[in-house]
């Protein structure tokens, strides 16, 4: 389904009619709709890290690179994350305070496996990985947007051009965005949104399976030791 599709069905759920076209149509309405598509869904896809969105990018050391630059479609990590190095099951810790990051540097201390933290649009990693590691991360891509011709992008700027994301959420959003730009009343369109929100991640996550007679651990941890002690 297209922008031009979800836009259509928003406003005729607006009472406002078909629409035929949307970024060459000159009437004012099509145009707030056009505008509003670029700024309703990258906050719909920020508001969850979708797996449609998710993407596994790769690092190579050199011997001597500390810094690397993020990949062109990054838009940012997701809320549990981790970098891992190849030559070893552990995590490296992200040290998020960018004067303890600094201070450490310059006493070159370092966490066992490595540390690493995000600084001026580059991967920070230390100390420089081998030639033969490579640094492996999740990322949320900011390429929202499927063209016609089967590439991808960050913005809608055809008709054809679809969203890459559930289509009705896109169509509930620009309906109650709509009407608070024109100072409507929006609450009742905008709590049908947060529903369909709501419904639409419980559903991209998927279920979880309980397993009965096994202990249960965080999903974070990790063994210390990853073998067996014979005394």
């Amino acid at each position: 389904m297209t922008i031009l599709s979800a836009c259509d069905q928003a406003s005729k759920l607006m009472g406002k009619g078909a629409m035929t076209s949307l970024f060459a149509n000159t009437d004012p309405f099509a145009g707030e709709l056009a505008a509003l598509s670029n700024d309703v869904a990258p906050d719909i896809a920020k508001r969850y890290d979708w797996q449609k969105l998710i993407t596994l990018n790769s690092q190579v050391g050199d011997g001597t690179a500390t810094a690397f630059d993020l990949p062109a479609n990054y838009d940012r990590m997701p809320v549990k994350a981790n970098v891992w190095l190849s030559s070893t099951s552990l995590p490296m810790e992200h040290v998020t305070d960018l004067d303890d990051w600094r201070q450490r540097r310059l006493l070159s201390l370092s966490s066992l496996g490595g540390e690493w933290t995000i600084i001026g649009g580059q991967m920070q990693i230390f100390p420089a990985m081998t030639a033969s590691q490579t640094a492996t991360f999740y990322y949320v891509s900011n390429q929202i947007v499927s063209k016609s011709g089967g590439s991808t992008d960050a913005a809608f700027s055809a008709d054809t051009d679809s969203f890459r994301l559930p289509e009705r959420l896109m169509s509930l959003a620009l309906i109650w965005r709509w009407r608070q730009m024109k100072r409507f009343d929006y609450a009742e369109d905008m709590e049908t949104f947060e529903i369909a929100l709501a419904q639409e991640i419980a559903r991209d996550k998927g279920s979880k399976i309980i397993r009965v007679g096994v202990a249960r651990t965080p999903d974070w941890t990790v063994p210390t030791y990853p073998g067996t002690i014979t005394p």
